[in-house]
């Protein structure tokens, strides 16, 4: 076969032009077929259909995106105190053992309950408390449940720069970590994890005993920044 010289070739063709070759479909017997003509609803429903794709591919990258920043509060420490104040909680003393034996305690309001399996709750300390370093490096320590005949004790544990435990009865619970007397419930827990958060840490306790004294007394709630009890509505 000759070669071809594709230069000399494209010299000789300076005003050719590419050829735009058409398919029409035919039938058996070499005659055009028609095409049906295109359905409405058909084609809304497709729209429909391209957009709902659209709009659920959107929500899905809107979910697995970064949060946003939270905007500026439009209220003071003062309104946010007061605002929380309305939520009436219950009454705790968090209690643990250093590791030179010594005993500690905090009043904290903060308790809650956070999974049954596995068995979980939460509270937060702030992080200028004293007892900070203790609490982040020990293994267990246990959440006392007051009752309003434990007012005074309540007070100590909040207030009393000495030693908060002296002439108050508890035992020691399996870890070690101090129970008190006349507790309504107590709940002895593992130091499962923590999370820096503002000007707190929230400690989450992994809870490996529980107990309740089973009397009626009435527990201590905290509410609009007093002590009081509960009375039954019904």
């Amino acid at each position: 076969m000759p070669s071809v010289n594709v230069r000399h070739a494209r010299q000789a063709l300076p005003h050719a032009r590419p050829v735009v070759v058409q398919y029409r479909p035919t039938d058996a017997s070499g005659g055009p077929i028609s095409r049906p003509a295109p359905d409405p609803l058909q084609s809304q429903l497709h729209l429909i259909q391209r957009f709902t794709i659209l709009t659920c591919a959107s929500l899905a990258r809107r979910l697995h995106s970064p949060m946003k920043s939270a905007a500026q509060p439009n209220f003071d420490t003062a309104a946010f105190r007061l605002a929380l104040g309305e939520f009436a909680t219950g009454v705790t003393i968090i209690t643990t053992r250093a590791e030179s034996g010594q005993l500690i305690g905090i009043t904290a309001s903060s308790f809650n309950s956070v999974s049954l399996a596995p068995p979980l709750v939460l509270w937060s300390l702030a992080k200028r408390a004293s007892s900070m370093t203790v609490f982040e490096a020990n293994t267990h320590y246990v959440v006392n449940v007051l009752a309003a005949s434990q007012l005074a004790l309540c007070r100590r544990f909040a207030t009393l720069k000495g030693d908060r435990f002296a002439g108050v009865a508890h035992a020691a619970g399996d870890t070690g970590m101090p129970i008190l007397d006349g507790a309504l419930a107590w709940f002895e827990c593992h130091n499962r994890s923590r999370y820096d958060e503002g000007d707190h840490v929230i400690f989450v306790g992994e809870v490996e005993r529980c107990g309740v004294t089973g009397d009626a007394r009435e527990p201590l709630v905290f509410h609009r920044g007093g002590f009081h009890t509960v009375d039954p509505l019904g």
